[in-house]
């Protein structure tokens, strides 16, 4: 049954100051007032002593129990009765009763997304997206016992049809047991309920007592390894539920790959979803097979020790690169050699001077993110006193997004965000409104230090507020057109691998993978994308496109950008063959600074810039 005490001083829990929270790292409830003296005393764990359990200073960060807090809530309403979906006098003549949750695929973000990034795989494969495909891999999820309201909050939005018979679900079928509820009245599982656990995909058990795993002892007992136990937390059971359900999903491509029916280039595509599912999970046989890549010790240490010599190093596709200044290029070499480890990509050592990158900058309902932004405030057409020849081409590049800097000698003010050979330090960059006529967006007030190239090309222009209200939406849209929080992803190397998506002015969204992420100079980071699907990720015209990941807690679906399109591969006539198919313009690497390490650079420069947010308020 559940504890209604706190471990630590034993009081019982109240809604106010006593609200019982969860420490994931032993289970245990503990009441908010010593969460917070622990906190501020920095003692760790009562129980383990573990000060890992303790990622943050305010309360608002670690998970309440709603089990106990819905029950405090409950008693507070006189005359309401436990609402149970099975009545009381058939449950006790028959505890076998399960529940089928009916969900759709909005409810479980993380894996709409992934069903998504698959359907976009199989219409490049000219496969018909048809309702049938997709339901063959949708789970059923069941739910064992007698439903209180504390379960129907941490279930919601999901909708519960209950007594239904297990018997007519043999495929997908995830299985949910909320471990509070076995208790003397249902006792434990009898033989033929064990043995519906054998043709399940996976068991979830949701317990508040570390201590009592009577359910949980029943399934290993029994040979039965698919079994989570979590918390009664809402992020905790949704991330474990997404997970079980992507089960299917990871079959599917896998299958689908090994069949051979797909071509070479869609085969990895899939690999790419797969690894991205396989990351996310929280499965640790799933998850262990995709470590984020890590650079060991030794190798961190001769990277320091020649950080003077070294230009740039990070993963570059299937190898570790490192790019040394050619005089001393063999010195660098042998130290790497010397501690090459197991468990690391090769790696490979060049020179300066062999680094060949053909690359060239990428500038080409009102929302901000993705719309064109010009230097002239009229097209050369329109332009008088110039002849045909001598008038400019009309490059443009991208407005990023719209953001809110924060500086110490001002009021926090909107700002958009590209560029820096879209937009000239000083200089007043235009943009169109709804008639196509160009308006003035505001003036260019900060830009990356030093020359131009692929690192240093960050602009940030002050947005006229006259001009804002062309803005109706200020918020990040995500890659279905919806609205969606938006953080500043803080990882940079560990980005190989991961998929990623923009909005550009000339190529409008487009879906790649990170096949390169590098540091230069040991302070800013690069990566290098290649488009998916047949696409190319960008091309001339999408300088200044915000990149970015998606990332899920619980039921939140989160943009975390991670850096800004730059430029691109150029085509160089002398090394390609004219008869070469059209299809290789989608092998073309992107190449984009990432966004956190531009943004503190630029902060070594202007001290009075403090942060950078985004527009997450629901009215923007």
């Amino acid at each position: 049954m559940e504890e209604r005490s706190c471990f630590s001083c034993h009081l019982d829990f109240e809604l106010d100051d006593r609200t019982p929270y969860i420490l994931k790292c032993c289970v245990i409830n503990i009441c908010g007032q010593c969460l917070l003296k622990i906190i501020q005393h920095e003692n760790g764990c009562p129980r383990c002593k573990s000060k890992s359990c303790l990622y943050s200073s305010s309360l608002d960060s670690y998970p309440i129990n709603s089990f106990i807090t819905s029950t405090l809530v409950h008693e507070q309403i006189k005359d309401v009765p436990e609402y149970i979906l099975a009545p009381k006098s058939e449950s006790k003549k028959n505890p076998d009763i399960w529940n089928q949750a009916n969900y759709k695929e909005d409810d479980f973000p993380r894996f709409k997304y992934h069903c998504n990034l698959l359907r976009k795989i199989l219409e490049h494969d000219q496969e018909r997206n048809s309702p049938e495909q997709f339901n063959s891999l949708l789970s059923t999820i069941l739910v064992y016992g007698r439903i209180t309201e504390s379960i129907l909050a941490l279930l919601h939005p999901l909708t519960l049809d209950e007594d239904v018979k297990i018997e007519s679900f043999n495929t997908n079928v995830i299985k949910l047991f909320f471990s509070d509820n076995i208790n003397d009245e249902y006792g434990t599982l009898s033989p033929s309920q064990k043995n519906t656990f054998k043709s399940c995909s996976w068991c979830i058990i949701v317990s508040s007592d570390p201590d009592s795993d009577t359910l949980g002892n029943v399934l290993y007992s029994n040979g039965i390894g698919n079994v989570s136990i979590v918390p009664p937390d809402v992020d905790a059971l949704w991330n474990t539920l997404t997970s079980a359900m992507e089960l299917p999903l990871i079959d599917f491509l896998k299958e689908k790959k090994e069949k051979a029916l797909t071509s070479e280039r869609d085969g990895e595509d899939i690999e790419t979803v797969v690894r991205r599912i396989e990351r996310y999970s929280e499965f640790p046989h799933v998850k262990s097979k995709h470590e984020t890549p890590n650079i060991p010790t030794k190798i961190n240490d001769v990277l320091k020790r020649f950080s003077q010599d070294i230009v740039r190093y990070g993963f570059y596709s299937d190898h570790f690169r490192v790019v040394v200044k050619d005089e001393h290029y063999e010195k660098v070499k042998q130290a790497l050699t010397e501690n090459r480890l197991p468990g690391l990509k090769d790696i490979t050592v060049i020179r300066q001077s062999d680094l060949h990158e053909n690359v060239t900058p990428y500038c080409g309902g009102l929302l901000a993110q993705g719309k064109k932004l010009y230097l002239s405030p009229e097209p050369p057409s329109q332009q008088p006193n110039a002849s045909e020849s001598s008038k400019p081409k009309d490059k443009y590049g991208t407005l990023g997004c719209l953001a809110i800097l924060k500086k110490t000698d001002s009021p926090e003010q909107a700002v958009a965000l590209s560029c820096k050979h879209v937009c000239m330090l000083n200089e007043t960059v235009y943009i169109e409104d709804g008639e196509s006529k160009r308006k003035a967006l505001g003036r260019c007030v900060y830009t990356s230090p030093g020359p131009m190239s692929i690192q240093n090309d960050f602009a940030i222009v002050e947005v006229n507020p006259n001009i804002e209200r062309l803005f109706s939406r200020k918020k990040l849209i995500d890659e279905a057109g919806i609205p969606t929080k938006a953080q500043v992803c803080e990882e940079n190397l560990s980005l190989i691998g991961e998929i990623v998506h923009k909005l550009g002015a000339s190529t409008q969204w487009t879906t790649g993978k990170v096949v390169c992420s590098e540091m230069i100079e040991n302070t800013q980071g690069i990566i290098a994308v290649r488009g998916m699907n047949g696409d190319v990720f960008g091309k001339r015209g999408d300088s200044g496109s915000i990149v970015f990941r998606k990332t899920f807690r619980g039921k939140e679906q989160i943009i975390e950008v991670v850096a800004m399109l730059q430029s691109g591969e150029d085509e160089d006539k002398k090394q390609r063959n004219e008869e070469e198919s059209s299809d290789d313009d989608t092998k073309k690497l992107v190449y984009c600074f990432v966004f956190k390490d531009a943004f503190e650079e630029l902060k070594t420069t202007n001290r009075n810039i403090q942060s950078i947010s985004f527009f997450n308020e629901n009215t923007s």
